[in-house]
Order: structure tokens, then C-alpha cells, then sequence
């Protein structure tokens, strides 16, 4: 869990505000006591599965790959479910296995290489996580070859609104799914208080050749938070309003705070362009396999 820990705490997050207590649930469990202390010998046979989770066949690839049992034409569904983070991880408390994005993006590439698989759905429900987590799917997504489709199953959430971007289409299950919270912000824990109520002093400090080092980090616990803003935030919420006006060239710039964190249920999404419409499991399966019949047309007019 260590490298989950050090996501959470050390970049800035693209996390709608419903993640907020997720990710400080899974910090306290990870810094308890009880985390250290507990029972380490566990099989993984008795983890229970995440929602992330694929199954283990799946991941286990050989030369063939990981989808060479697939029949000719399948769709690879895959999840990004809770919070998004870059590694995988074991979540010792709940015994159950998170998948990372990096991960997924793997997959992504490994469903685009083989012959007998017809394209991927990101089944999402997702309220965003670290800016580490979204890369490498990013890069999967940007260089496939075969269709992706996007299919919110709940909330499609500032990073992962930043992921379904690059799909070729994006669609949700009901009306009231949510879409949107696009940006980015940090949270620092302040526990100076705390520490001093405790007798404890943590004085830090820094040389003049280093005069710039965590400078943003120990401004803004001194209450100035225009560095952190200025050098790490705004760059970041610029990108990401950019990958969305890129990948959504339609979506309706106009409506007040689309791209500055405002969210969005399904048919309002629908409506800015912002997604592309109502489906269930099978009618997106079935969009996949469209796309992949008209990009194999497309070509075949080509070659000849």
C-alpha cells in the first residue's frame, strides 16, 4: 500500500468532491496502528474481489495474451470503478484488491494488439483520483487502434471525465448519472496543532542553495496559497479544459462552469454535447461492433 499512500498524499488530485472521503478514509486505515499491527498472512485466494478487479485469467498473459481464449469479435469491458489510482494495491483492512490505472491501460493495449478482439468499454464509476492515475491510459487510449466506447454506470467525475474524453464515444446508463467536476485542486493536512498539543516540534530546514524546495507546499501551510495555484493547479486545470475542448470539440463552451468544476446529470451532459447519450451494456457492446464494422469498411476502400 505504501505506493498508493504516497499517490494520495504527494500529487494533486482530479477528485470531484464525493472522492474527498474516500481518499481520507483510505489514508487513516493505512497510517492506523491497527494497519501495521495486523495480520499479513492472508492468501490471495481469501481477498474478496474489488469492483476493479478482473479476473485473474485475464491478467495472467502469456505470448498469446491475455485475450487469446476470447472468441473472434469480443468486446473487452473494463472497469474504472471508485477512486482511480496509478498502481495496483492490496487494501489489507477490507482484504481486497484495488486495480491501478496503469493497469487498465495495459489491458487497453493488449486488447488492441489481438486479432480475435473487436474493440473495449470503460464501464465507469468514478469520482476522479490522482493526476498520476490518468497518463498512461491517456496514452492507451490516444494510440489504439480499435473503437473504445465510454459507458458511465454512475458518475463519470473529473478524472475520469478526463479519460472518457478519448473514447470514440461516451454514453450513460440512466438519466441521473453525473458527468463533469472538471479541474483539479489539492488538500494539505495541517496537524501542526495536533502535534503541539502532543509536545512535539518538527522544525524543517532548508539551505540557501535550496531555497525553492516544497516552497509552494510550506507557502500554502503558511496560509499563502497563491504559489501552489499559480505553479501547480492552474497549469494543470488549463491542460485538462484543453483535453476536453480537444476530445469534445462540440461540447457547448457557454454554459457557465462546464469547464470549471460544475457537474452535470446525464440529460443536461447530453444536452451541452458534453456526452453522447442514453444505453445499457448491450446497445454499447453493440456500438463497439459498429464502429469496428464501419472502421474495417473504411479501410477496405482504402487499400483498394
Amino acid at each position: 500500500m505504501t505506493n498508493l499512500l504516497t499517490e494520495l498524499t504527494s500529487s494533486p488530485l482530479l477528485l470531484s468532491e464525493s472522492g474527498i472521503n474516500e481518499a481520507q478514509l483510505l489514508i487513516s486505515r493505512m497510517i492506523s496502528p491497527s494497519h501495521f499491527s495486523g495480520d499479513r498472512s492472508v492468501k490471495p485466494s481469501m481477498l474478496r474481489l474489488h469492483p476493479n478487479m478482473i479476473s485473474s485469467d485475464c491478467m495472467e498473459s502469456d505470448d498469446s495474451g491475455p485475450f487469446s481464449g476470447y472468441e473472434d469479435g469480443s468486446v473487452v469491458i473494463l472497469p474504472i470503478i471508485g477512486m482511480m489510482m496509478k498502481y495496483s494495491g492490496i487494501d489489507w483492512d477490507e482484504y481486497k484488491y484495488i486495480i491501478g490505472m496503469d493497469s487498465i491501460a495495459n489491458l487497453i493495449r493488449e486488447a488492441d494488439k489481438a486479432q480475435n478482439i473487436a474493440g473495449t468499454i470503460l464501464l465507469i464509476n468514478t469520482p476522479g483520483g490522482c493526476t498520476d492515475s490518468i497518463y498512461q491510459l491517456e496514452d492507451a487510449l490516444r494510440n489504439r487502434t480499435k473503437p473504445c466506447v465510454g459507458l458511465i454506470d454512475g458518475m463519470c467525475e473529473s478524472g475520469g471525465a478526463y479519460v472518457a474524453a478519448f473514447c470514440d464515444k461516451v454514453y450513460a446508463t440512466n438519466r441521473m448519472c453525473k458527468w463533469g467536476s472538471i479541474g483539479t485542486f489539492a488538500q494539505l493536512i495541517d496537524q501542526s496543532k495536533m502535534l503541539e498539543n502532543a509536545g512535539i516540534v518538527i522544525r524543517s530546514i532548508y539551505p540557501p542553495e535550496s531555497s525553492f524546495k516544497n516552497l509552494t507546499f510550506r507557502k500554502a501551510l503558511e496560509g499563502d496559497n497563491k504559489p501552489m495555484i499559480d505553479e501547480s493547479l492552474t497549469p494543470m486545470a488549463i491542460h485538462f479544459q484543453n483535453i476536453i475542448k480537444e476530445c469534445r470539440p462540440k461540447i457547448d463552451q457557454s454554459v457557465e462552469g462546464i469547464l470549471e468544476g460544475r457537474e452535470f446529470y446525464a440529460y443536461d451532459a447530453i444536452s451541452y454535447k458534453a456526452i453522447d447519450g442514453l444505453m445499457n451494456l448491450n446497445q454499447a457492446i453493440d456500438a463497439v461492433l459498429a464502429i469496428s464494422s464501419q472502421n474495417k469498411t473504411m479501410y477496405s476502400q482504402l487499400k483498394f
